[in-house]
């Protein structure tokens, strides 16, 4: 069941999670879903969420450090929110952030636009959500749009896919 709301879910979102006098990007172009991953992978509002592999928020963490470090990238820090909920008292299911990057990827984007180093390094945000993981990260078009970044459409594109196979683990 909860893949068919995923799913309806997904296709909502397609159907307005453009900002006003945007389109939606067609297969193939920065932003677009893999259609071999429609099942598993929303966008919307510049956000891209997936269903994990994984059972648990620490396996996925985990995996995804392992992916990052294997790929050359560096895992900088991951903030684990449910800790910090419980220290202040407070109950959170299990979310936790991985922020890493790879100066190679990120820096041309920060040299086309200096504000981009808000949004990076990158992140993917691993949460419990009825019983799935799940993974959610900004999607690179969103950002080059938020950010005026012209003329990187193969970089971004590389970028999502990256993000894509962290996410779903493929």
């Amino acid at each position: 069941m909860r893949r068919t709301v995923l799913v309806l879910a997904a296709a909502a979102l397609l159907a307005g999670g453009c900002a006003p006098g945007q389109r939606e990007p067609t297969a193939g172009e920065p932003g677009s879903i893999d259609p071999a991953r429609a099942a598993t992978v929303a966008v919307g509002a510049g956000l891209v969420t997936a269903i994990a592999p994984e059972r648990t928020v620490g396996e996925a963490v985990e995996r995804i450090s392992s992916d990052i470090v294997a790929a050359g990238g560096t895992v900088i820090a991951t903030v684990d929110h449910a800790a910090a909920a419980r220290g202040a008292g407070l109950e959170l299911p299990p979310t936790t952030v991985v922020i890493f990057g790879n100066p190679q990827a990120g820096t041309p984007l920060m040299q086309a636009s200096q504000t981009a180093g808000i949004d990076l390094p990158q992140k993917l945000l691993v949460y419990e959500s009825e019983g799935q993981t799940m993974i959610a990260f900004n999607d690179p078009s969103y950002l080059a749009r938020r950010h005026g970044i012209d003329g990187q459409d193969q970089r971004l594109a590389m970028i999502r896919q990256a993000l894509e196979r962290l996410a779903t683990g493929s």
